[in-house]
């Protein structure tokens, strides 16, 4: 009949709405110790990435991300300094790119083959659409696998040139190097 069935459904409506109100109830008193846990176990999760990426053999200690006008500079002073003085492997473009080899499919394979994604900023660099490529792959790694992959170094001002929402974000964010012509200057920068 149809009373039963109105008195079941009502039972059942009552009866489901008080475990939620009282687990509602009990998750509020208990949201610190959620939070706590979820941070616990986040934690965790990131150490046993990070100790992971630690013991990961990568081919190159950074990809250097520039635009080609300014490959003199990253030939006679990036490049010498690091690899040289410092001992570090860098990915260059001209001298590491397969020849004939998908570009898209190199950047990529550089930037994940490398610790740490090097970006020399200069007004080339922000109007160049592979840079630009190039700075949203390294970006992508970066909230990828949580680690600060990510190096910022500025080679000539970027006054009056217009860039990305993704740039000045890093920007903001994140520390850089200026280059100087000062010889102290570039001592810091090297530093």
């Amino acid at each position: 009949s149809v009373s039963v069935y109105v008195s079941i459904s009502v039972t059942a409506a009552l009866f489901l709405s008080t475990i939620i109100v009282c687990s509602g109830i009990a998750l509020y008193r208990k949201r610190w110790w959620f939070r706590y846990k979820y941070f616990i176990v986040t934690k965790m999760y990131k150490q046993r990435q990070q100790q992971q990426e630690a013991q990961r053999n990568y081919e190159y200690d950074a990809f250097v991300s520039y635009n080609s006008r300014d490959e003199l500079w990253i030939t006679e002073e990036l490049q010498p300094k690091l690899e040289d003085e410092f001992g570090l492997k860098l990915c260059l473009h001209e001298r590491d790119f397969v020849l004939g080899g998908d570009i898209m499919e190199q950047i990529t394979s550089g930037i994940e083959n490398s610790r740490k994604t090097l970006l020399i900023l200069s007004p080339h660099f922000v109007q160049s659409n592979w840079c630009k490529f190039e700075m949203k792959m390294a970006h992508a790694k970066l909230f990828r696998t949580g680690h600060d992959v990510l190096l910022l170094a500025i080679l000539k001002p970027l006054d009056g040139v217009e860039i990305t929402k993704t740039l000045k974000a890093l920007l903001e964010q994140k520390t850089y190097v200026e280059w100087s012509e000062d010889q102290y200057g570039q001592k810091l920068f090297w530093r």
